[in-house]
């Protein structure tokens, strides 16, 4: 994914359309990552963070209502678990890195987010 996003024949929208496929499909994943998987996404994420803002407002809407579904369900399976258990490695990967932006971060850790400048 970040080596097709670093293609300058992709436009936004198409790379909007990547990062979105990635987390949908990383947010639905029923099965355990726990080999690496995390930091690899991280780090595309933060790549596309740092390429453009419109990805930093993409990302942030997407985590607010992820952070809001799972506020609110319980899981009632194991793989409901590995669905949380993946979050939170990927919430730790992407906290992890000196790169991350900083509006990213306090969304992450749930601090008070000031508006994008």
């Amino acid at each position: 994914m970040g080596e097709l996003c670093r293609r300058r024949e992709l436009v936004r929208g198409e790379k909007v359309f990547l990062m979105a496929t990635y987390l949908v499909a990383y947010r639905q994943l029923k099965a355990p990552l726990i080999m690496g998987e995390a930091d690899e996404g991280a780090d595309f994420l933060i790549e596309m963070m740092n390429q453009h803002p419109v990805y930093r407002r993409y990302f942030m809407v997407f985590l607010r209502d992820w952070q809001r579904d799972l506020q609110q369900e319980r899981p009632q399976s194991e793989q409901g678990w590995h669905q949380v258990f993946n979050y939170r490695r990927l919430m730790q990967a992407l906290l992890m890195s000196a790169d991350l932006p900083e509006i990213i971060a306090r969304q992450i850790t749930n601090q008070s987010n000031q508006d994008e400048q």
